[in-house]
């Protein structure tokens, strides 16, 4: 397998993004989720074997598996997509304006 197709990163919480519960994302794959819903929009790990098995079992039991054709045809919009990355970075911009008003 070449390195830049090895997974490199494990969703563990995919928040309102198209993305999955334990989907396993490449370098690449992770920087471009990035740019397509935000930085702060879903949550990974570093790959690691046992966390990611953990997670799948999970998730096939889960409502999010039951339910993914349903969410992925949805969440996969580009209005939703572009409404979502504005959502977070207002949210963002918010949080850092409030930390300067603390200090």
């Amino acid at each position: 397998m070449l390195d830049n197709q090895k997974p490199a990163y494990i969703v563990t919480e995919p928040a309102l993004t198209s993305l999955h519960t334990s989907q396993l994302l490449t370098q690449q794959e992770h920087v471009t989720a990035r740019r397509v819903w935000g930085e702060y929009a879903f949550n990974v790990e570093a790959y690691d074997e046992e966390l990611y098995s953990k997670l799948f079992n999970e998730y096939v039991m889960s409502d999010e598996f039951k339910n993914r054709d349903f969410v992925i045809e949805r969440l996969n919009q580009p209005d939703y997509i572009s409404a979502h990355k504005k959502f977070y970075e207002q949210m963002m911009s918010n949080e850092d304006n409030l930390y300067d008003e603390i200090s």
